[in-house]
Order: C-alpha cells, then sequence, then structure tokens
C-alpha cells in the first residue's frame, strides 16, 4: 500500500470514485448514503455509484421514484456519502446536496444507459419496502426482457439521484501511517491536512 501525498488527495478521490462508478468489481462501488428522515432521524442505506465526475462535482446513483428515501431528499436534501476501500486503508467521506430527477433529460440519459435487467428491477408493481406475500416469481423472468408496456412503467419508477458535491474527507490508515485531509468544491479542491 502506498501513502498517497496530501496533494493529492483530491485528484486521487474523484479518480477513484469515477473507477468505481464504472467497474462492478471496485471496492468503492458500493457506498452507504445517509440522510436526514421523518422527525430529523438519520437513515442509511447502500447503494451503487452509478456515476462520478470532478468537472461537475457530481455522484449519480438510481432510485425507485416510489421510494422513502426520495420523500426524505426532497424535503432535506442535505446528504453524506461514505465509502471504504479495505484493500488500500482508503475511507472518503463525501458530503453535498442531492437532487432526485424522474423525468427529464438527464434521467433519460441514466435510463438508457442501465441494463435491461436493471431496467426490469423498476417494473415492479409494489413500490420498495411493501411486504410481499411471497417474492414475485415474475422478476426472474422480468431480468431476462421486458416488453414495450413494462419498459414504460418501469421507466415511470425510475430516477436519478444527482448529488452536488460541496467536500471530500480522504483518510488513509496504513500501520503506522495516517493520512486525513479535505478538500471543497469551493476552493477549487484544494486540499487542507486534517488531524488524523
Amino acid at each position: 500500500m502506498t501513502l498517497i501525498a496530501y496533494e493529492a488527495v483530491a485528484d486521487e478521490a474523484w479518480a477513484r470514485l469515477w473507477e468505481a462508478a464504472d467497474d462492478p468489481s471496485h471496492p468503492m462501488r458500493l457506498v452507504t448514503l445517509a440522510t436526514v428522515g421523518d422527525n430529523a432521524e438519520p437513515e442509511a442505506r447502500v447503494m451503487v455509484l452509478r456515476g462520478a465526475s470532478r468537472e461537475l462535482s457530481r455522484l449519480w446513483f438510481y432510485t425507485d421514484w416510489r421510494s422513502q428515501k426520495v420523500d426524505q431528499l426532497r424535503e432535506r436534501p442535505a446528504v453524506c456519502v461514505v465509502v471504504y476501500d479495505r484493500t488500500r486503508g482508503v475511507q472518503l467521506r463525501v458530503r453535498g446536496t442531492a437532487t432526485v430527477e424522474q423525468a427529464g433529460a438527464l434521467a433519460d440519459r441514466h435510463w438508457s444507459q442501465g441494463a435491461m435487467a436493471l431496467q426490469a428491477l423498476f417494473a415492479s408493481p409494489d413500490p420498495p419496502g411493501r411486504p410481499l406475500k411471497s417474492p414475485d416469481p415474475r422478476l426472474m423472468g422480468m431480468k431476462k426482457s421486458i416488453d414495450a408496456g413494462e419498459e414504460a412503467k418501469a421507466r415511470g419508477n425510475f430516477a436519478v439521484i444527482e448529488i452536488a458535491v460541496d467536500s471530500i474527507e480522504w483518510l488513509q490508515v496504513i500501520d503506522p501511517d495516517q493520512r486525513r485531509a479535505i478538500a471543497h468544491a469551493a476552493d477549487g479542491w484544494a486540499v487542507q491536512a486534517l488531524a488524523p
């Protein structure tokens, strides 16, 4: 493991996020998205990182438009994304503001990039979190083929969470060394070293 120089922290963080969004086997592909729920209660869930752009200071995730997190994000858009790569001992804490888009160019572009199996997941008549009497036997069939009517229904349930990134905090732990720093979008991603 290599300890990353302070001045390279922002570049490394964005490079890893971009790679993770593009590579299903990347150790930073699954992240924890923390939001503020009802009654100001904290909420967190594991999400798949679907896109990252340093130039735009954005991260993207997919969700079902009917899920509770959509309401939570519309009500309180402040979020924190936490991701950890245990192979390199790197934790990122990304803070920002989320918006959710169900219609429009951004959602259309992401929908068209999604695989058929992913699109089929959004065709379920049941919103996320609803109790099922039994597992839906149609799911495997839907993953293999989705007709035009199902695709239209699925597209209506699909939404993109876009996070405007304000800051990225880097923590790298390598025995016996540790490196912690923060970079802010408002400062052009200039890096500030922090005590570990």
